[in-house]
């Protein structure tokens, strides 16, 4: 299977900065997987996010090395107009990419930048519109919607575009509880789907531990380590050092000291999941 995004040894310094931003960052996304980043402020997150959109380079000055390819095409030989057909990006700030007056405008303008027919334009807002369910929403200015209602509109334009792959920068760091809940739930069909990889960039574990195939550990842009959401969440050691927020339900159970990291619950449903094989006694 041909991975969707190849990232390798890729160093990044801006202009007038003393060390790198990125420093020899290795990974691949394969179709249907949900890669999770995350680490401490500054660890160069967010500059992974722009280099996997080709931003960086194509709009930033700097040092660049490595390379980031996108279906075996590499972004510093794309255009980035025709990058954001292939990866969607999702701002921490929904509002910062809004351009239309309402949900429908806004979901318009980058198709119509595009040169797409009429038909096609329609039939691409419906099925993105869709996907978030927010099909009741078209008139409505996007500036009036609450928290988790913009940032499904942000995502309903990205996946208009009917990308490949899909990247969110903390896309929940400002929302409540409900719009945390709201977002989580489309990005969850979508991962159900298998139509696109997708790397999510949160400090909220208790959602990449629920969400997340593998795990990317970043600190002052160094790439830490690489895991299995079971084993990044189970090492309660990394966590503390790296200052990541350990889930509370590791938490208790570390606690107890009575689970290898294999065994360890990462979720709540795993727990759950474990407590009814206790009662039944089928956990050993």
């Amino acid at each position: 299977m041909t991975s969707l995004v190849s990232v390798r040894d890729l160093c990044w310094k801006y202009v007038g900065a003393q060390q790198l931003a990125l420093d020899h960052i290795n990974f691949d996304l394969m179709p249907g997987e949900v890669l999770g980043v995350t680490g401490p402020s500054g660890a160069g997150k967010t500059t992974l996010c722009m280099s996997i959109n080709g931003l960086i380079p194509n709009n930033f000055h700097g040092d660049y090395s490595g390379e980031v390819l996108i279906k075996d095409k590499r972004t510093e030989d794309c255009a980035v107009c025709d990058l954001v057909q292939e990866v969607g990006l999702v701002f921490q700030d929904p509002e910062s990419q809004f351009m239309g007056m309402s949900v429908e405008e806004e979901l318009v303008f980058t198709l119509e930048n595009l040169g797409l027919t009429d038909e096609d334009i329609y039939d691409r807002i419906n099925r993105a519109i869709r996907m978030v369910h927010m099909e009741d929403y078209l008139d409505r200015s996007p500036f009036s919607l609450s928290g988790g209602q913009k940032q499904k509109v942000a995502i309903a334009s990205c996946l208009a575009l009917n990308p490949s792959v899909l990247v969110l920068d903390e896309p929940t760091s400002e929302l409540d509880p409900i719009g945390t809940t709201e977002v989580f739930a489309v990005l969850q069909e979508l991962k159900m789907s298998k139509e696109m990889g997708i790397i999510l960039i949160s400090h909220a574990t208790e959602d990449l531990a629920k969400f997340c195939d593998r795990v990317l550990l970043l600190s002052e842009g160094n790439q830490i380590d690489l895991l299995s959401a079971q084993e990044f969440f189970a090492s309660v050691d990394l966590m503390s050092q790296y200052g990541v927020q350990i889930p509370q339900i590791v938490k208790a159970f570390d606690m107890a000291g009575c689970l290898s990291k294999q065994k360890m619950p990462i979720t709540l449903e795993q727990a759950s999941n474990m407590f009814l094989e206790v009662s039944h006694g089928r956990f050993g």
